[in-house]
């Protein structure tokens, strides 16, 4: 299923407009269930790692993903959490950070899979490493959330021949303004950054 939905978002351009409710609480991930991210789907195969890497400060999860010779082209795999049991009442906002670490450019949409539908944030076209995180909000979620994942996507190889999306994922809750922001609107997921602090090195 999850690979079917690949293959329409690479065929609809991933975007998809929806209506803000009332405002309610912010919720996002944890740490811990961020460092069980798995590769749930990808749109030809491709390989998942992720070193369970928590950087010093404690604020986010490195994560990587490969996509294997012989394909080329434009490419989606989608990482995150499956077997979730996150009730949302009608005003709630979803929202993690992203923060492209890898020297080229990739892009990733942040989805949330519930009983009562799909929901997705624009698609965030990362430049190469810029030291910021960007946030992914996701709102007027309805239902109870069974899986939340990031498609990551890019056109491979890059020129220097690289094929790997490397990545940080952080917890970050969505502030109160955000949710007063949406009310009464329609538009995509709110994307905000924020300066992404350079670790001397991952602990494990």
């Amino acid at each position: 299923m999850l690979a079917s939905r690949l293959r329409a978002l690479a065929t609809a351009g991933a975007f998809v407009l929806f209506a803000f409710p009332a405002p309610g609480h912010a919720i996002t991930l944890g740490l811990s269930e961020i460092a069980g991210f798995s590769m749930l789907s990808s749109t030809d195969p491709a390989t998942f790692t992720s070193n369970n890497g928590i950087v010093p400060n404690g604020s986010a999860v490195t994560l990587t993903t490969i996509f294997v010779p012989p394909q080329t082209g434009l490419q989606m795999a989608s990482v995150g959490l499956a077997g979730l049991n996150i009730a949302f009442n009608g005003g709630d906002l979803f929202g993690l950070h992203i923060a492209n670490t890898n020297e080229n450019a990739w892009a990733f949409q942040l989805i949330a899979v519930t009983d009562q539908g799909t929901f997705m944030s624009g698609v965030l076209a990362l430049i190469p490493d810029t030291g910021d995180f960007y946030h992914a909000a996701l709102g007027g979620v309805a239902g109870t959330i069974s899986s939340v994942f990031f498609v990551i996507s890019g056109s491979v190889p890059f020129p220097d021949g690289d094929r790997t999306a490397e990545y940080e994922i952080a917890p970050v809750p969505i502030p109160p303004a955000l949710a007063l922001f949406g009310g009464g609107l329609v538009g995509l997921g709110l994307l905000s950054r924020r300066r992404r602090k350079h670790p001397a090195s991952i602990a494990g």
